[in-house]
Parts: structure tokens; sequence; C-alpha cells
């Protein structure tokens, strides 16, 4: 909007400039051409025939030897030579009245004031009009200069002047772009103009209105997973007392699915508090943490997982890390990250875990050899419950948008890639953050 603004008042100002400055241009014009006739009139009344230089009556001394003269003063009645053009004029102007007119020869035209003087002599005082209009011009040029060189200077301080003005609105624009789901504060409408308040408040409204909405759905997920524990918790012991009673094999084969979905419905119903959690405490608490030993402690509890699948499971690399954060977020996103990396990886497979600094960054990665993920793909994953479908593990899609919840409240970013590399291939899980480092 304000580089239409911009534009249009520009268009406006060099458009009125024109007309001001060619109305202008005219008027200096033409009272330059007042200036000059009415001198013309006080060089004549000034005039007395005693005077006067008889008119020249050779071709050597004729009008047009003189072209730097401003003024010629005639004294009329001579009898001139017809041969020459600048005397025949002077014939010319003894048939006229006494007073101000505009003749012409064959050469130029003039610019004359008649008097008769008290003697009875008359007199011509003119000025050729090219003389006359040159000055004239080169006046009224200097007049219209100023308004020219105006013309730049105004336009950019009116451009300055709206961008100025529009600096709060695009602070506010900045700012609404910053807001995410655990920012949804209300807008500040400090500075902002007045015309602008009604939808800064509608926005501040509408804000309102999504934080509550939010509020309410982290809530029923959470009193929802919570509410549910205790019945899926109820149903596996069970089911595992079932199990240990004497039946048929027909029945323990029919036991082994319900068992199985009980399972999953226990993990999917852990991963809920767990996201509910990291979704309502926007705040995390401050505190030295030691991240190599959060990671080495991962790495030990999922061990006996990998192994189950025989997967070579270790630390390529690894340097101490000390960060200011929440230890909580730190493992929740450590051990989510090991946990697609072996669940996803085939059997007999490979999971490195590397953690080491570069620069004033903290790099935490994990590389596994397995299919991988379409590259259409990877960002889709991070999104609540979404599961690629031909993936053939079981599990509850919760794993990396909790993690993107921890990664955006700690100002770190966390990405996926796939691994092409020459005899290698599979899927890299890299957290890096900015962070103050002791």
């Amino acid at each position: 909007m304000q580089h239409r603004l911009s534009l249009w008042i520009a268009v406006l100002i060099v458009a009125v400039s024109v007309v001001a400055g060619g109305f202008s241009f005219w008027l200096a014009f033409d009272e330059a051409h007042e200036l000059q006739d009415e001198q013309l009139r006080q060089v004549a009344a000034l005039m007395d025939v005693n005077d006067l230089l008889p008119m020249p009556v050779s071709n050597d001394r004729a009008v047009s030897n003189y072209p730097d003269t401003r003024v010629f003063i005639f004294r009329l009645g001579t009898h001139t030579d017809a041969k020459h053009t600048e005397l025949q004029m002077v014939g010319l102007l003894n048939d006229l009245a006494d007073g101000m007119h505009t003749v012409s020869d064959r050469q130029n035209e003039w610019r004359v004031v008649i008097r008769t003087l008290p003697n009875g002599d008359r007199i011509a005082v003119g000025q050729r009009t090219a003389m006359r209009d040159e000055i004239a011009r080169d006046g009224a040029l200097r007049t219209v200069l100023p308004l020219i060189g105006l013309v730049p200077l105004l336009i950019v301080l009116i451009g300055f002047v709206i961008r100025h003005t529009f600096r709060p609105v695009m602070c506010l624009s900045k700012d609404l772009d910053e807001k995410g789901d655990k920012n949804l504060i209300p807008l500040s409408g400090d500075g902002i103009p007045k015309e602008i308040l009604p939808f800064v408040e509608s926005i501040n409204r509408l804000l309102a209105r999504l934080t509550l909405s939010m509020a309410q759905q982290r809530r029923f997920v959470a009193d929802a997973a919570h509410e549910l524990r205790s019945p899926i918790t109820a149903l596996t012991l069970q089911a595992e007392n079932i199990e240990r009673a004497d039946m048929s094999i027909e029945a323990r084969q029919r036991l082994a699915p319900l068992k199985a979905g009980l399972v999953r419905a226990r993990s999917l119903i852990e991963q809920l508090l767990s996201l509910a959690k990291h979704q309502v405490n926007q705040t995390t608490d401050v505190e030295i943490v030691a991240f190599d030993m959060i990671v080495r402690e991962v790495v030990k509890e999922l061990y006996p997982l990998a192994e189950a699948k025989h997967i070579d499971l270790g630390i390529e690399r690894e340097e101490p890390i000390r960060l200011r954060g929440g230890a909580f977020d730190f493992l929740t996103l450590t051990r989510n990250a090991l946990d697609n990396a072996i669940r996803y990886t085939p059997v007999n497979g490979k999971v490195d875990v590397s953690f080491f600094l570069e620069g004033n960054r903290m790099v935490f990665r994990v590389e596994d050899s397995g299919p991988g993920i379409p590259e259409d793909e990877l960002l889709r994953v991070f999104d609540p419950f979404y599961r690629i479908a031909a993936s053939g593990e079981t599990g509850t899609g919760l794993g990396l948008s909790i993690v993107r919840d921890i990664a955006r409240r700690l100002n770190g970013i966390a990405t996926l890639s796939n691994i092409n590399n020459a005899g290698r291939s599979g899927l890299r899980f890299q957290y890096s953050q900015s962070l103050t480092i002791y």
C-alpha cells in the first residue's frame, strides 16, 4: 500500500509541478516583456533631441553592425537610402502614431515606442523582439528552476514520511508473523495510527479466541489421555492374568493380537500425555544441563530395543557439552529421535549417534541405515499423527511432533534428510541450537 501511495503522490506532484511550472513560466515571461516595455518608455521619456546622434547613413554603421546593443534610438522623419534594410524600417515608423508598437522589417521584428519631443521632432526607441524574448526566457527559466529542483526532493521527503508513518504497521505485521501457537499474546497498540487501532483490536480478539480454543483442545487431550491410562493399564493386567491361566492354543493365538493392541494403545496414551505436557507447559525450567550425559543415558535405555533387532547402536562422535535449558526437554527430544531411528531401521541395521560443537552451536545427529523417507514427506512427518503408510511399523505418529514443539520452544532447528552417500543410505535426524556453552 505504501508503494502505491508513494507512486500516486509522486505522479500527482510531477503533474501539478508541470502545470505550476508552465503557468509560472508564462507569468514570468509576460512580466519580463512588460518590464521591457516600461524600460523603453522611460528611455523615450528621458531623451532630449539635443542628445540624439544622427541616424547612420552608411552600411558599415547599420543597425545590424551592433548585435549586442539592447536599445536603439532613431530620429524619425529622416530620408533614408532604401537599399539599407535597417534604415527602411525607419521609414515604416514615420507613419506610426505615438505609443508602443510592434513592427517588422525583412529581417527582424521590433518593439518600439514613438514619442514626439516638445520641439516637434519625433523619436523611436526600440528593441529587437528576439533579444527581448531571450532575456524574458532566461528570467522565466530562473524562476522555474527552483521548482524543478524541488520536485525530486519533495518526492524523496514524502517517500520518507510515508515509510516512517507506516513503520508501526510494518512492525505490527512482523510481530504478527512471528507469533506461533505458543505465543498468542495480544498485539501492542503503541504508536499505531488511530485508523489502524480497530483492526488491531479485532486481531487481538481473534487471538484471544484462538488461545482459549487451543487451551481447551490441549486440556481435552491431556484429560482424555489421563482418563484412558487407568482402564488401559487395567486391561493390560487382565490380559496378562488371562495369559497365565490354562487355555487352548486357539485362545492364546487370539489373545496375542489383543495384547499387542493394548500395548499400542498404552504407547499412544503415553505419547499423548507427553505431547499435552509439552504443549501446556510453555516455559522451560532453565538449568545447566550436561547434554552429553543425557544422550548416553538415552542410548543405554534404548539399547535393549536395538539389540532385539540386532541393530548396531553406538556413539560415533562425542564432545562434552553443557547447556542452559530444560533437562526433561532434552531427554524427550533425544529419546524420540533415537526411538524413531531404531524403530524404522531394519534388522541387522546400524544407528550412529553424534553430538558435538560447531562454533557457537550444538549439533545432535542420529543417522540410520533405514529406507529413508520420500522427499515430499520429509516435512509432513513432523505433523501430529502423520505416519508413512508403507513403513510397516507400528507407532503413534507423535514422536517427531513432540520434537518439533520442543525445538521451537528452545529456539532450535530440527530437520530430517535422506542420506545418499556412496556406500550408505538411510535417514539423518539433526537438531542444532545456538546456546550459551559452559
